[in-house]
């Protein structure tokens, strides 16, 4: 089984940030010639897994785990449910500050199925699950071969955030909410890694992306919009819930077993 700390070649970890920064400029260069910038984030799964294997020899499973510290159907359950709960609390206040309204019963019959395969595709199969294999799986283990884990895990994080740099100026191009989105997901991205280092796999931050992932676009496709904004909602409303979101991180290693000792998490 491979460890986290596993040396890389030594032109592994620059090939993941070349990649990372490379795909982010793909995709605004493919917006801004209103090309499909997909193909941004295909260029990132498939290059990210080709480094995985080419940087180090590694047994196929190990981009989901690598030396558990917790157990791992259990932390990804908890992140999950955890994910879910928090998602439908955020989409509550949404639908009580008037961002949206609920569908009428003929209305939820006609968009019920569509937006639960769509949630099920876009949030969780073709989003949630290869980002958290190539960023929290195989690009952090390959960072932490050469780098500290905390360079490792803002690093990811960074990456995970100028990811998300197509899509935010394909639907919301002013500066101030393309600020917000790529720092709010690098934000996460780094909380995600971290709980990858304390737990010895990308349970906690798959369970809480796929968690999160199918509420927001379940509710975005189900729900009728009653405004024109894409990423960003009244900005207290924002920072709550993205202070939730990084809250959750804490609560579901706190869940899963991983104890603080002088004000840091100790592994169990």
């Amino acid at each position: 089984m491979t460890t986290l700390t596993r040396p890389d070649r030594r032109w592994g970890a620059a090939a993941v940030l070349a990649l990372g920064v490379a795909a982010a400029l793909l995709g605004a260069a493919l917006v801004w010639l209103h090309q499909p910038w997909l193909l941004a984030l295909a260029l990132w799964y498939v290059g990210a897994w080709l480094l995985w294997f080419a940087a180090a020899p590694r047994p196929l499973r190990s981009p989901l785990v690598q030396q558990p510290h917790t157990p791992v159907a259990r932390t990804l359950l908890v992140s999950f449910g955890l994910a879910l709960g928090w998602g439908l609390i955020e989409a509550a206040i949404r639908w009580a500050g008037g961002e949206y309204r609920l569908p009428s019963a003929a209305e939820s019959a006609d968009r019920l199925l569509p937006a639960l395969v769509g949630a099920l595709l876009a949030g969780v199969v073709m989003n949630a699950l290869p980002e958290e294999l190539t960023l929290r799986g195989a690009a952090l283990t390959i960072l932490r071969g050469r780098v500290p884990g905390v360079a490792a895990v803002v690093l990811t994080g960074a990456i995970f955030g100028l990811l998300h740099l197509p899509s935010v100026l394909a639907t919301a191009p002013d500066p101030l909410t393309i600020a917000w989105v790529v720092g709010s997901r690098a934000a996460f991205g780094a909380a995600w890694g971290w709980a990858t280092i304390r737990c010895g796999s990308v349970a906690v931050g798959l369970g809480l992306h796929a968690g999160t992932n199918l509420v927001s676009v379940f509710a975005s496709n189900w729900a009728i919009p009653l405004t024109s904004a894409t990423w960003a909602g009244p900005p207290l409303l924002e920072v709550t819930a993205a202070a939730g979101q990084l809250a959750l991180v804490w609560v579901a290693l706190r869940a899963c077993g991983v104890t603080w000792r002088d004000g840091r998490p100790q592994r169990p």
